[in-house]
C-alpha cells in the first residue's frame, strides 16, 4: 500500500466520522510522520557517499522510519479511543414505550329462559259399548 493510499483511506474514515477535532489531530500527526520519512530518505542519500558507509546510513534511516511508524500507530490508537468516546456520546438511549394493557371486558351471562311446552292431551273419544259380538243366526 502506498503512502497516498494510506492517507486516502485515513481521510475517508475521518470524513465518515465527521469529527473536526479528530481530523485536525490525525492530520497533525500524519504530516509529522510524512516529514520524518522524507527526512530519513534525504539523510540516507546524503550519508551514502561513493566511498562506502551506505549500510550505516540505511540503518539509521530505517530506524527513523520505524520511529515514524510508531508515532503513526500511537496516533491511530488515540484516534480510535476518541472515536469510541464520540460514539458513546452519540448513542441514543432506548425509549421504552409504556405497557398498555387491554381493558378487561366482561360479558354478562345471558341465560336463555327455558320454555316449557304445554302438555297436550289427546281427546278421549268414547265409543259406544257393544255388549256382545255374537251374531245370532236366525233359526237356531
Amino acid at each position: 500500500m502506498s503512502l497516498d493510499d494510506f492517507f486516502f483511506r485515513i481521510n475517508k474514515a475521518i470524513e465518515k466520522l465527521k469529527i473536526i477535532k479528530l481530523r485536525n489531530f490525525m492530520n497533525k500527526y500524519f504530516i509529522s510522520v510524512a516529514i520524518s520519512i522524507t527526512m530519513a530518505t534525504s539523510y540516507t542519500i546524503s550519508m551514502a557517499n561513493p566511498f562506502g558507509d551506505a549500510a550505516k546510513a540505511l540503518n539509521q534511516a530505517s530506524d527513523s522510519v520505524d520511529h515514524a511508524a510508531e508515532k503513526a500507530k500511537a496516533a491511530a490508537m488515540k484516534a480510535q479511543e476518541q472515536k469510541k468516546i464520540a460514539d458513546e456520546k452519540a448513542k441514543v438511549k432506548e425509549i421504552k414505550a409504556p405497557v398498555v394493557h387491554a381493558p378487561k371486558v366482561t360479558v354478562p351471562d345471558m341465560k336463555v329462559p327455558k320454555i316449557k311446552a304445554p302438555e297436550v292431551k289427546a281427546p278421549v273419544i268414547k265409543t259406544p259399548k257393544v255388549k256382545s259380538m255374537k251374531v245370532k243366526i236366525p233359526g237356531q
